[in-house]
């Protein structure tokens, strides 16, 4: 018989009794329902031996397995963001935006401006200094996500994602920023100009948590206080947004705060 009629044959009877199916984690499923020319001609129908047969069988399986791990190599080792971890991240971002923009609501000049000391920050500062401050460690963030993953270093990560933003938002102990986060050195001079700007980073950066397929967790950064990583970064901007509102809620509270003047 010639080896196309072989070919032919086998293509039947493989198609109907010996599909094989490989499952590739999220990339799908891979259908094996043909072999190749020269592997049907070493591996034909009866009437051949049962010796050629037992050949046939574990050639076959040869395929299979160098078909997978072939398939395998071109998929690439992947660490993205769970579902949990993205909804935890946007929820914190989205709400922690929600409390400084109505906190801000119709504040007039007066109480934008009003220092309950000369050495505290007026709520005007506090704004400016939220918004040069994310727009910082952002970069840190994108910096360290575009190097080579530094997976040895998560050992060196002694904070849990709680504890990260516990710490960031406790105002019981008071800390001096960096010269270049001070408000008065900020390219930011109003607190309407920083809120805009701080609306707009905050927005790509809840896009970017939704459709990154970034392996943040190996990508470590290292702060004052220790080593975190890049989704964690993220949970301390959060935070940090967060104990900044609460001390323009404390300038409120001041006794000598301006009153809301009447419509």
């Amino acid at each position: 018989m010639p080896v196309e009629g072989v070919y032919r044959q086998y293509e039947r009877r493989f198609a109907h009794n010996e599909t094989h199916t490989i499952n590739i984690r999220n990339s799908g499923r891979i259908s094996i329902k043909k072999i190749s020319l020269t592997l049907v001609a070493s591996c034909p129908p009866k009437p051949f031996t049962h010796h050629h047969q037992l050949n046939c069988t574990a050639m076959k399986k040869m395929l299979f397995i160098a078909i997978a791990l072939a398939t395998l190599s071109f998929i690439p080792a992947t660490n993205e963001l769970s579902k949990k971890e993205r909804k935890g991240a946007l929820q914190l971002l989205k709400s922690t935006e929600k409390d400084l923009t109505s906190v801000l609501k119709g504040l007039d000049e007066a109480q934008l401006k009003y220092k309950p000391a000369p050495d505290r920050w007026s709520i005007e500062e506090c704004v400016i200094h939220i918004a040069t401050t994310e727009d910082m460690l952002w970069q840190m963030t994108d910096a360290a996500i575009k190097q080579p993953a530094n997976p040895d270093k998560r050992a060196e990560i002694k904070v849990t994602d709680e504890q990260i933003v516990k710490m960031v938002e406790d105002r019981s102990e008071k800390r001096k920023t960096f010269t270049n986060l001070q408000p008065e050195n900020s390219k930011y001079k109003t607190a309407a100009e920083a809120l805009e700007a701080f609306k707009t980073s905050r927005a790509n950066l809840e896009n970017y948590i939704k459709s990154t397929s970034d392996d943040l967790r190996n990508h470590v950064v290292a702060l004052q206080f220790g080593q975190v990583d890049s989704y964690q970064m993220i949970l301390f901007m959060a935070g940090h947004t967060n104990r900044h509102t609460n001390q323009i809620k404390e300038v409120m509270a001041d006794a000598g705060y301006p009153k809301a003047k009447a419509n």
